[in-house]
């Protein structure tokens, strides 16, 4: 994985330079864009692969035409600006996505605390078990259960949370 500040370096590098190459007249050819293994964005004037969207960066027939009525060459400003709301279009997604990922993150984080404290709380013993049965009865869970429910939440944290700290969970 990139370095933050490396990858924000790069990327306000990049950024101007991709609009600057709109406006020379890059921007008239064909534009493509795709997301790599890492969940890295690219750009290039050749797809990859089937997986790359073209970017549809030109002008319009309706602007450019209203450009010629006003007897005005047609610019490349408009495609900078359109080109500058698809960066920060792509931006906010990045952002959302991350923000999402941070959320998934700290839900997992509490899971695993509540299954280690669950866990812990079933190897200090000294507590009967019990499930209710169909008619809300209580029904005392025998040693077998508890032991097997142990190993379910140990295989949990192992499988999901880093496993064993310290001889803890």
């Amino acid at each position: 994985m990139m370095n933050p500040v490396m990858s924000n370096i790069i990327t306000r590098q990049i950024a101007p330079l991709l609009i600057l190459l709109c406006a020379c007249g890059f921007s008239q050819g064909e534009i493509y864009k795709w997301v790599d293994e890492n969940g890295k964005v690219h750009y290039s004037q050749t797809p990859p692969d089937k997986s790359a969207e073209k970017m549809d960066i030109e002008h319009d027939a309706e602007s450019s035409t209203e450009s010629h009525q006003n007897n005005q060459a047609p610019s490349s400003i408009e495609n900078q600006r359109r080109y500058s709301d698809y960066l920060e279009q792509e931006r906010l997604e990045r952002k959302e996505q991350r923000e999402q990922k941070k959320k998934e993150k700290e839900e997992a984080r509490t899971k695993c605390n509540n299954v280690r404290a669950q866990l812990s709380d079933m190897e200090q013993g000294g507590i009967l078990y019990y499930e209710l049965d169909k008619d809300g009865e209580r029904k005392f869970v025998d040693e077998e259960r508890v032991e097997a429910r142990k190993s379910k939440l140990r295989n949990y944290l192992n499988r999901n949370c880093g496993g064993v700290k310290g001889g803890k969970y």
